[in-house]
């Protein structure tokens, strides 16, 4: 069933269960949660999570400008899928990116963010101000291939991170403090890892373990 919607109207709101797979076929449709928002155009798909798992949509989608979309009933959904791999891809991939979602503040120890920072560290200027940000060419696409994941769970990252003052993402351009930033980021969480705080763990672990054997007792005496 394919159905008009003007700019600004409603698609799908936010905790309703959307009963059709929606596929844009013209126009854009603009996403939104609380403090992010991101777009999709002609030919991406939404809804996956109500008219398959029955689950609430966890943003609100509205027409950016005069949009039409072709509502998909299950059945029809399913057929969908079974016939274009990559969309069926992109559903299981959006479904896993929002299983794993955190459920706390990011930490800068976080695995995915210190990966994030690892291949973003070449695209990033070694000139420039220091501490200041400046736009990478990479785009969000490149960075979710890279990451084998979406586009939208790398936006939602990004989103996330800003607060620790690495990154920046303003209308799906990636903005970074300088190399050398980033670099310090990246080796005084490692550094913090092989050297936790605390008396027990004073000399860190992995291969710095023979050091943790001397006797403090005897530490700083001659035989």
């Amino acid at each position: 069933m394919e159905r008009h919607f003007a700019a600004g109207e409603i698609i799908i709101r936010r905790d309703e269960i959307a009963p059709q797979l929606v596929r844009i076929r013209s126009g854009k449709v603009r996403f939104e949660l609380p403090g992010r928002a991101w777009d999709l155009s002609d030919g991406d798909f939404f809804g996956e999570e109500g008219v398959f798992l029955k689950k609430p949509a966890p943003y609100t989608a509205a027409a950016a400008i005069e949009t039409t979309v072709e509502l998909l009933a299950e059945d029809e959904a399913a057929a969908y899928l079974a016939g274009n791999p990559a969309a069926a891809l992109l559903a299981v991939q959006r479904t896993v990116a929002r299983l794993h979602e955190p459920t706390g503040p990011l930490l800068p120890d976080n695995p995915r963010y210190l990966r994030l920072l690892g291949l973003l560290l070449p695209h990033v200027s070694e000139q420039g101000e220091p501490g200041a940000f400046s736009k990478l060419s990479v785009t969000l696409p490149d960075v979710a291939a890279l990451l084998e994941t979406t586009t939208e769970s790398v936006r939602t990252l990004i989103a996330e991170a800003a607060a620790l003052g690495d990154l920046k993402l303003d209308a799906d351009t990636i903005s970074a403090r300088g190399a050398e930033h980033l670099r310090d980021r990246i080796a005084g969480v490692r550094n913090a890892s092989y050297f936790p705080p605390g008396p027990l763990r004073r000399f860190g672990i992995g291969h710095y373990n023979l050091l943790s054997r001397i006797d403090l007792k005897q530490e700083g005496t001659t035989p």
